[in-house]
């Protein structure tokens, strides 16, 4: 399944198990079972288009390199008010975000849950890097289906402006002070 480009789970699926996209090197987006509570170990390995991903408030666990070879992966959405566990018993210093680099991602949470995630094991490597999702993100959405651009200044503060039928959501940079 080499050539796959996007993903959308039934909402039936509760576990990704492990290696089940492993080597998807055309995927670029997912959309997560709202249900989800288990991503298995190197689910996603080698997965070198995908940009983002949106994980949902159900996650528990995310096993050992789950996202190994997302070299690309520039930020990452997790609905989880309690961070879900990254240590795999077998091993514990491995991760399930093992191989993503700090300097490259940006990790958005619930602003109730930022400083849980930013203590939480091996979420903590991250610290530096994980926001409040309320203060980052712009939602839009609109009843044509199509993609609001923002005009003026806004369009250089972009780091990413996704849409698909359920609506969209717009990464603006941390500079952005105002909206006009």
């Amino acid at each position: 399944i080499r050539s796959l480009q996007s993903l959308t789970m039934p909402e039936t699926v509760t576990e990704i198990e492990s290696s089940a996209f492993s080597d998807c090197a055309s995927l670029e987006t997912i959309k997560f079972s709202s249900n989800i509570e288990i991503i298995g170990s190197f689910a996603f390995n080698g997965c070198s288009e995908l940009k983002s991903v949106t994980l949902p408030s159900s996650l528990r666990q995310i096993r050992d390199c789950a996202f190994q070879g997302c070299d690309n992966m520039g930020y990452m959405i997790c609905y989880a008010t309690t961070p879900p566990d990254l240590a795999d018993p077998e091993n514990p210093d491995w991760s399930g975000l093992d191989n993503l680099r700090p300097e490259e991602i940006m990790i958005l949470v619930p602003s109730s849950s930022v400083q849980a995630y930013k203590s939480a094991t091996h979420w903590n490597k991250f610290a530096d890097v994980i926001y409040a999702l309320e203060d980052r993100l712009l939602f839009y959405t609109t009843t044509d289906g199509n993609v609001i651009m923002p005009e003026s200044t806004i369009k250089y503060y972009i780091v990413s402006n996704t849409y698909d039928s359920d609506g969209g959501v717009m990464l603006l940079d941390a500079s952005l002070t105002s909206l006009d």
